[in-house]
């Protein structure tokens, strides 16, 4: 059994917390517990099951990890990272750089299944010279 040690006021908040909720104080310890020992040490990334099927992200957008490490190894600098996202706080941008050094095998898959041709062969579809994408299963409008 382990014992944390928490102050007066926060013992309280916990309290009100718990008859508030109907649940017990040890229901409310876990959760708190837990969702700390999900935090990531990348503030601005977040994985949620919601969003992009759970891959990260950088926190509140649909901006996968992923393809701000794929423009990284095309040759894109941090500073045209920030300039192609003038919306995200420049921590956010180098807190991606860094979760994909962290996370260098996963984010190297995620680039891999994002290619155009991974793509285009998971969902049967091929591209023509002009650019067109053709589904080979649909059914033809009537």
């Amino acid at each position: 059994m382990t014992t944390i040690n928490v102050t007066p006021e926060a013992y309280e908040i916990i309290a009100r917390w718990a008859e508030e909720t109907h649940r017990s104080l040890d229901e409310i310890a876990s959760q708190i517990i837990t969702t700390h020992a999900a935090m990531t040490e990348h503030p601005y990334i977040e994985r949620r099951d919601d969003v992009l099927g759970g891959k990260p992200t950088i926190k509140g957008t649909r901006l996968p990890v992923w393809q701000i490490a794929e423009r990284l190894k095309l040759g894109d600098s941090p500073d045209e990272l920030l300039n192609a996202y003038l919306h995200l706080p420049a921590a956010a941008i180098y807190d991606a750089i860094s979760y994909y050094y962290d996370h260098r095998e996963e984010i190297e898959q995620q680039i891999e299944e994002n290619r155009l041709e991974n793509v285009l062969a998971q969902h049967n579809a091929t591209m023509d010279e002009q650019g067109r994408i053709t589904f080979k299963n649909l059914a033809p409008r009537v």
